[in-house]
Parts: C-alpha cells; structure tokens; sequence
C-alpha cells in the first residue's frame, strides 16, 4: 500500500484492493459454477470415453469412434483451460487439478 506523507493510505490504493479482492472472488465464483454444471455431462463423457479405452484395447477402434474419443479428449481439455483461464489463482487450481493437468498436457502431445 502507497502512504500519503501524512502516514494515510490514499483512497485509490484501498479501492484497488478491494476491486482486486472482488473480482478474484467473482471469478472464483464462476470457475466454481462452470465446474457445478460440467460435472454430471463430463462425468457421462468420463465413461464413455473408458468404454472407448477398452474396446480400443480389446479390439481396436473405426476411425469414427477413433475421433469420437478425441473429440472427449478435446472436450476434458477445453473444460480444464477455461477454468484455469477464468480462474485468478493458477497455481492453487493446478494443486486442485494436478492430474487434469496432466492428462490434458498428455492428451495435446499425442
């Protein structure tokens, strides 16, 4: 915080702040409701994509349901860098989301 020569903080300085302070708790706040309604569908893409993990191991997959698991793959990803994008603390998300990050990380090398 910047003091005036009378040993006061300024006005600015304290406004700043508490628009920092706000709009990190907003964005938090919209990571966390972005999270709330991807959760059920993401989890529904989770399995089907496991499904796509085992036929792929037992006996391959077409070239459709090849792309249908990369679309998944996409949509895992997509989901974890807009609330990393959206949210303000990165590092606290990526101790949260440690294996998103890499399996996302995984996902786009391949």
């Amino acid at each position: 915080m910047s003091a005036e020569p009378n040993g006061e903080t300024t006005d600015k300085t304290v406004t700043d702040a508490h628009a920092k302070r706000t709009l990190d708790r907003e964005r938090y706040k919209l990571a966390a409701r972005i999270g709330r309604a991807l959760a059920a569908p993401m989890t529904v893409l989770g399995f089907i994509w496991l499904i796509l993990l085992v036929l792929d191991f037992t006996s391959g997959l077409s070239p459709a349901l090849r792309g249908v698991s990369y679309a998944i793959w996409g949509l895992f990803v997509a989901q974890f860098l807009l609330e990393f994008f959206i949210t303000s603390k990165k590092l606290a998300y990526l101790r949260r989301n440690w294996i998103t990050a890499i399996a996302a990380g995984a996902a786009s090398a391949t």
